[in-house]
């Protein structure tokens, strides 16, 4: 963060970037209620808040804020040129190991249109310089992130009893994406949409408050 000209108003000069679908309301609270379950372990784990959940397309890190409008640009064509689906939130997981879960997720079909829409989100991208890991996508809805072994027992007995089969929690109709914002707090990440865009307009998306190119 830089100081203005003035001297008194702190000016930033980069913002910590992704792109993302958001879910309805109706299944914000579905898998809030499943956080619900878990948290009484009181596992020590920072869970993800109900209003944030979101299937992240592709993350950008710290980004200057004057390559914010070419990224605005590259989100739009993508989203021009792909029609609205459909994709269904399943089961659960998690990545780390059986002993020790790191991060506690949700699951998302990779069907064939979800699957082509992130190949064009990230080819577009990296078109802009950004880099991204070469490996398989793992689609996922992150609940929460456990921070010690405290509780950790307890976390995994309530998760061994949450029914995992097929079970689907979900269904989400794909019709925009959203370009987010991420504060890093002391109380959780505060997420803002900085830009959205519909899918299969070719009208420019809506401009969030929190952003005028």
């Amino acid at each position: 963060m830089d100081v203005s000209a003035t001297g008194s108003v702190p000016v930033e000069t980069s913002w910590r970037l992704f792109v993302a679908i958001t879910l309805p309301e109706d299944l914000r609270a579905v898998l809030g209620r499943l956080q619900e379950r878990w948290k009484r372990s009181r596992a020590d784990v920072r869970w993800v808040r109900p209003s944030h959940f979101h299937l992240t397309l592709a993350f950008l890190g710290d980004v200057p804020t004057d390559r914010v409008p070419a990224i605005v640009e590259a989100v739009d064509s993508v989203a021009a040129g792909t029609n609205p689906f459909e994709l269904r939130v399943h089961g659960w997981g998690y990545f780390g190991r059986d002993a020790r879960p790191r991060v506690l997720w949700t699951g998302v079909d990779a069907s064939p249109a979800l699957r082509a829409l992130h190949e064009r989100m990230l080819t577009s991208l990296s078109a802009l310089g950004f880099q991204f890991e070469d490996r398989p996508a793992v689609f996922h809805i992150t609940l929460g992130r456990v921070r010690s072994s405290k509780g950790l027992d307890a976390l995994t007995l309530a998760m061994a009893s949450t029914k995992n089969d097929d079970v689907t929690w979900g269904i989400v109709r794909v019709d925009r994406l959203d370009l987010m914002r991420s504060e890093l707090r002391p109380e959780g990440p505060v997420y803002t949409v900085v830009h959205s865009a519909e899918l299969g307009s070719s009208h420019h998306g809506e401009e969030s408050e929190n952003w005028r190119g």
